[in-house]
């Protein structure tokens, strides 16, 4: 009987292989959506047909009709399952052979086979375990997360976000139900729409607290201290992710969660999430390669401000931004030290592969959140992305009236360092009264001069404003050396009372090409901050700033 058993065992085992080959997700994109129709004032949420109308985008766009049920079913037909359908794209995702991948190339109505190969990195160095109350520490980081962005403007003006849908992609939202920080937001019916793109249900408030504590950075409110700007906000919480134990599901999910965002009327999109090195190479982070990245600049199309952290690659091998902050059209946020007002270290840098600039701007990276259970402080550019997803929905309440794109580029005007820029900071922080045109004008805070074959930067006597700092950064050459502190160790214990930053002096060199060759912020301790042989200026740009003024000369 033994030796039988293993006769009928030999024969499975070897002519059974074929049935058991691998099946790899794809999606298959198809060439045509000829005779679909639908009805978008049946379909579409009616501030989705309002924004549609603002940005003069036709109601029955091509990308926005259903996907043909024929091709559906032939497809069906040769995969093992079916798992997400996209009318952006005029596609479907789901599981196939090699060996039906290869044939679905070949048919006449398919125009591309796109590999799902990503693995997202929550935009969070970490969650601490335990809660801590407001303590004076916490307290001040509490504030400081605000005011650091002049989110006291936008208070005293009465700009809290009212009107303004914002669609929260995450891991989940455990809490954000009962939890006394979304009680107002809750009391008002805030809350429009919620779905799990993982368990493909409605109910999101359970899983990873990731998202509880992204929205909370949006539009919480704890013990009468707010911890994001868009109090008066509206939201769609969509769960995308599992969080660390990816599937190869993530793009795909927020792919139809932008869909299921645009649909339900957004006007924001916060995305704290980012696809990286796992299944990309750098050189793929050019705006254009990933569907995620794509579907980034396609919900920009629809006049949806979409707003994604640049993630915790600094310090890493990665190093720069992911999908789809890489999208050109998607507002990328990188991290602010709030205890010394610079880039922090795990902070995703620019630029793009192809060089274009991001981050766009920069937000605090270290916060005061809403956990699963506890108030808690949690470092990452997670929770720079909803500070300033708050901080738009602001900009945009208090002009109802400005384009996605008109909101973009004035967050980005808005930015303490604008119009100057490095790799590391965008143009700076987004400043309430910048925003709305309520600062005063800038006059020159330095001299620049020409002395003995240097070009020397010397700070105005009364501009002339020294504090005690260690820290400093520095690129050289857009080749990764950079000098740059370990800033991992800064928290509200250590640090309690937030110090007075000092106003540092920033400078970059730019290509022929538009590209920043080097880049570095200095510390000011004497009137004489900088100085540079004019040799090494040759064919170069130089910006300097300094309190607020910039100047540029070329050489």
């Amino acid at each position: 009987m033994k030796k039988l058993r293993f006769l009928l065992i030999v024969p499975l085992f070897f002519f059974g292989a074929p049935l058991l080959e691998a099946q790899e997700k794809y999606w298959v994109l198809f060439t045509d959506k000829e005779g679909v129709s639908f009805d978008p004032h049946t379909y579409f949420d009616p501030l989705a047909i309002e924004r549609r109308i603002k940005h003069n985008i036709p109601l029955n766009h091509y990308t926005d009709r259903p996907v043909r049920e024929d091709y559906i079913t032939q497809i069906g037909l040769l995969s093992d399952s079916l798992t997400a359908t996209t009318r952006w794209f005029n596609g479907v995702a789901g599981y196939f052979s090699t060996e039906n991948i290869r044939i679905i190339e070949k048919l006449p109505f398919v125009h591309e086979v796109i590999p799902i190969q990503s693995t997202v990195a929550l935009a969070f160095a970490k969650e601490e375990s335990d809660g801590v109350t407001l303590t004076f520490g916490a307290a001040k980081l509490a504030k400081a997360q605000l005011t650091l962005m002049g989110g006291q403007y936008f208070e005293e003006n009465n700009f809290n976000g009212k009107g303004i849908r914002i669609a929260v992609f995450d891991a989940g939202f455990p809490g954000v139900d009962m939890h006394e920080t979304f009680s107002h937001i809750r009391n008002r019916n805030g809350i429009k729409a919620t779905y799990d793109f993982v368990k493909n249900r409605e109910f999101v408030y359970s899983y990873s607290a990731h998202g509880t504590m992204t929205l909370s950075c949006i539009g919480g409110i704890f013990g009468g201290q707010k911890l994001g700007m868009a109090t008066g906000a509206d939201f769609l919480l969509a769960r995308t992710e599992i969080g660390n134990r990816e599937p190869l599901s993530e793009e795909e999910n927020w792919l139809q969660a932008a869909e299921w965002a645009d649909k339900h009327g957004a006007h924001i999109i916060n995305s704290s999430l980012g696809y990286t090195e796992q299944r990309y190479f750098q050189k793929d982070m050019t705006g254009k390669k990933t569907l995620v990245t794509r579907a980034g600049n396609m919900a920009a199309s629809k006049g949806i401000l979409v707003v994604n952290a640049a993630g915790n690659e600094g310090s890493g091998s990665w190093t720069i931004i992911g999908a789809p902050a890489d999208a050109d059209s998607v507002l990328a946020v990188g991290g602010l030290n709030p205890w010394t007002g610079i880039h922090t270290s795990f902070g995703s840098y620019g630029p793009t592969a192809d060089g274009r600039l991001k981050p766009n701007v920069c937000a605090p990276a270290y916060v005061i959140a809403q956990g699963k259970k506890n108030i808690q402080e949690v470092p990452g550019t997670s929770f720079s992305s909803p500070l300033t997803s708050g901080f738009a929905a602001c900009l945009l309440h208090s002009n109802p009236n400005m384009l996605a794109m008109e909101l973009f580029r004035a967050i980005e005007q808005s930015g303490n360092l604008y119009p100057f820029f490095d790799y590391a900071h965008g143009y700076g922080t987004p400043q309430g009264d910048k925003a709305l045109k309520i600062q005063p004008p800038v006059s020159a805070t330095f001299d620049v001069s020409e002395k003995n074959d240097y070009l020397v930067v010397t700070i105005k006597p009364d501009q002339l404003e020294i504090i005690y700092s260690t820290y400093s950064l520095r690129m050289n050459n857009g080749k990764g050396n950079r000098e740059h502190p370990d800033d991992e160790g800064y928290n509200s214990s250590t640090h309690p009372p937030l110090p007075q930053i000092p106003p540092y002096f920033y400078w970059h060199l730019e290509d022929k090409d538009g590209k920043l060759t080097e880049y570095e912020v200095v510390l000011v301790q004497e009137e004489e901050v900088f100085k540079i042989p004019l040799s090494y200026l040759a064919g170069k740009k130089i910006r300097m700033h300094y309190k607020g003024y910039t100047e540029e000369k070329m050489f």
